[in-house]
Formats: C-alpha cells, sequence, structure tokens
C-alpha cells in the first residue's frame, strides 16, 4: 500500500494518491488506485492483471510519475488517510439513502408522468 500527498497552499493544491496491489479471487491480481482532493471523496480504479509483476511494475510507474508531479510519499499513511477523509468525508461514506414512497402515492402525485421500476 502506497499513500502520496501534494500540498502547496501557495496554489491551493491538497491532493493525495492511494495506490494497492492485491489477490483477487480469482487467482489473478488488481491494482486499486484512489485519488483526488484531499477532505472529498476520492475517484477509484481497478486494473485486473494475471501476473502479479504486472501489477506491480504498473504502481511502480503510477509511483514515479506522482514523484515527479510533486506529491511526497506519506509514512504514517493510516493516520494521514484518517485526517485526510475526516475533513469532508471519505470515498468509502456511504450517499445519503432516500427512502421511495409507495407505488400509489407515486402514482398519484404524478399521474400525467411515466415511473420506470428497475
Amino acid at each position: 500500500m502506497v499513500f502520496f500527498t501534494r500540498i502547496d497552499p501557495a496554489k491551493n493544491v491538497a491532493r493525495f494518491w492511494l495506490s494497492i496491489v492485491t489477490p483477487t479471487l480469482l487467482g489473478g491480481w488488481a491494482l486499486v488506485r484512489e485519488w483526488g482532493r484531499i477532505g472529498s471523496p476520492g475517484r477509484m480504479e481497478s486494473r485486473t492483471f494475471e501476473r502479479e509483476e504486472e501489477a506491480l511494475r504498473t504502481e511502480q510507474r503510477g509511483i514515479r510519475r506522482r514523484e515527479l508531479h510533486g506529491y511526497q510519499p506519506t509514512q504514517d499513511m493510516a493516520v494521514r488517510r484518517a485526517e485526510a477523509m475526516a475533513a469532508a468525508g471519505s470515498s468509502h461514506t456511504p450517499w445519503r439513502v432516500t427512502k421511495l414512497k409507495s407505488r400509489s402515492r407515486r402514482g398519484a402525485k404524478n399521474s400525467g408522468q411515466r415511473t420506470f421500476d428497475f
């Protein structure tokens, strides 16, 4: 697991980048990356590989690229990530679930509209 941050208050830059290589259930390997602005939910991407070496090589390319762009490795990743994500929510924070109204009330309220149930 690799965690990088780039913080430059003069340029209003506060970003993070996280990379994890992990085995999959089907015998392959996955490279999972998460990145974004510190304090906001990040974007996630997952790529699968047949061999661990391929996943590690791709992760190393990403690490070199982040270092060229001014990202710094963060040693105490668990504490730093918790601080970073606590500011405005994590990507793992569940979305607010809205309760659906009953079908009869919904149909009566939107009588001129079509409804789609998936």
